[in-house]
């Protein structure tokens, strides 16, 4: 079976699903061409952003693929979402595998209320975005801190208000700051 009619076959099982009381938003299963696809796109060209529009393009040249029937276009461009995300969760997990050999612990609020129970500081490095400077990761000492409503904090050292959020941060890991015994 060609790659185009794949995408036929895939494209008619989503359009009997939905007749049959499917979600019109159900992106279905993910297509491991694509997949491999994708991840040559990225190692051929490793100084261009993966855009899904690139990487259509890309597959239909290597399928010797022309016009295709819109329906089946849509399907592809589906596909080649699915493949994205999972290459991103795959990043985001090797990170994470990364970060916990070198002796990082996940921040979380059992890790946090831990912190906040001993006393000590932690180091926490995470990941913050906004629309103006897009993602950046940072690695700062902060100290734990948890309001009357038992909202958690991290507070820079010195701080006695205005602290960040816990839930603020994404991909965020921390390790305990030893306390001086000598203070």
């Amino acid at each position: 079976m060609t790659f185009i009619e794949k995408l036929e076959a895939i494209k008619k099982e989503e359009d009997a699903k939905k007749k049959n009381g499917g979600s019109e938003y159900d992106q279905g299963e993910e297509m491991e061409e694509v997949y491999i696809y994708n991840i040559q796109f990225r190692n051929e060209n490793p100084n261009e952003y993966p855009y899904n529009d690139s990487i259509k393009r890309f597959i239909l040249e290597r399928e010797k693929i022309g016009e295709i029937d819109c329906g089946i276009e849509r399907t592809l461009e589906t596909k080649i979402y699915l493949s994205q995300q999972r290459i991103r969760e795959e990043k985001k997990q090797e990170f994470k595998d990364k970060m916990l050999a070198d002796g990082w612990l996940v921040l979380d609020n059992e890790t946090f209320d831990e912190a906040n129970k001993s006393g000590k500081k932690i180091i926490v490095s995470a990941e913050t975005e906004s629309i103006l400077t897009g993602k950046n990761r940072f690695e700062q000492t902060y100290k734990t801190f948890i309001d009357h409503e038992g909202t958690r904090y991290l507070m820079k050292p010195r701080q006695t208000r205005n602290g960040y959020w816990l839930n603020r941060f994404e991909n965020a890991f921390c390790k305990f700051e030893e306390v001086l015994k000598n203070k």
